[in-house]
């Protein structure tokens, strides 16, 4: 797992729990820390999770619990492809390949990270699938006697440029607890430089189309 984190930028930090639905948005901050309809959850996220298979179009709700934001939640969209075949298997730059880490999907989103206190690592509107606004990894495999499964979804095109690793700059990392074919949640990690943020967020499946 360690490897993945590393990929990813996370820098080793814990996560949050969370979890939920939510509503269709259009990047509009609301001051609730807490909504009905998104709310977090303690679970860890099973062994047989997997985003194969859960391309579409999904309303994404982000909630800050820490950082100059605490207290707002903002609501927008997100868009995954099946991402190409010869982009699947995920390889860090200068290291060997880890039969075990994917990237299933890629896409894009539309949301106000500003409004929680998130930073931007590139844009989100990006479709190039070699350094996507929106990238799936998922990782599985044996650890201490035990199967896992990790799945992320990176924000930002240019921390999900697949030439370089980068070890310091902005990241935004959506780290699922629970998935299923409605959706999916978990927690959220964002910061640059000293500057973080973090919260939990939901992603709930809205349709199966392209923006």
């Amino acid at each position: 797992m360690r490897r993945l984190k590393e990929v990813v930028g996370l820098f080793a930090v814990a996560a949050l729990a969370g979890g939920c639905s939510a509503q269709t948005g259009n990047g509009q901050a609301s001051q609730q820390a807490s909504r009905p309809e998104c709310v977090q959850l303690e679970e860890t996220l099973p062994p047989t999770a997997t985003m194969e298979g859960q391309a579409g179009e999904y309303a994404l709700t982000l909630v800050a619990t820490g950082g100059d934001s605490a207290g707002r939640a903002v609501s927008g969209g997100m868009w995954l492809h099946r991402q190409e075949e010869a982009l699947r298997q995920y390889t860090v730059p200068g290291a060997d390949p880890d039969p075990g880490l994917t990237v299933p999907l890629y896409g894009t989103a539309d949301i106000d990270l500003d409004a929680v206190g998130a930073v931007h690592a590139g844009e989100l509107g990006s479709l190039d699938p070699t350094q996507p606004g929106a990238m799936v990894l998922e990782r599985r495999g044996e650890a201490e006697g035990r199967t896992f499964a990790e799945i992320l979804v990176r924000l930002g095109a240019a921390g999900n440029r697949r030439d370089v690793l980068a070890f310091d700059g902005a990241y935004m990392v959506l780290w699922l607890r629970s998935e299923s074919p409605e959706g999916f949640a978990g927690d959220w990690r964002s910061g640059v430089s000293g500057r973080e943020s973090r919260g939990y967020f939901c992603a709930v499946r809205v349709g199966d189309g392209a923006p």
